[in-house]
């Protein structure tokens, strides 16, 4: 089963794994990625913000899904991993 996790307003931080989760940041949301961690597929709409901390990784299971439309933040050393 895939869980569904929008974010349409205000912020929320993960720090730990959904990877059956499908992610949705929407105008006016923002994701903060505060460790390392695994997610189904992801989606920043236009508007929406995803920011990576230092130091950590968001990993996107193979084969799965990304869009971004939005903003990513991340310092020198937070990446995202496919």
């Amino acid at each position: 089963m895939v869980l569904k996790t929008i974010i349409e307003g205000g912020s929320i931080s993960i720090s730990s794994n959904l990877t059956s989760s499908t992610i949705t940041v929407k105008n006016g949301g923002t994701l903060n990625i505060t460790e390392n961690l695994s997610i189904n597929s992801l989606t920043i709409e236009t508007g929406g913000t995803l920011n990576i901390a230092a130091g950590k990784t968001l990993t996107i299971n193979a084969g799965k899904q990304v869009t971004i439309n939005g903003t990513v933040n991340y310092n020198t050393t937070g990446k995202i991993k496919l």
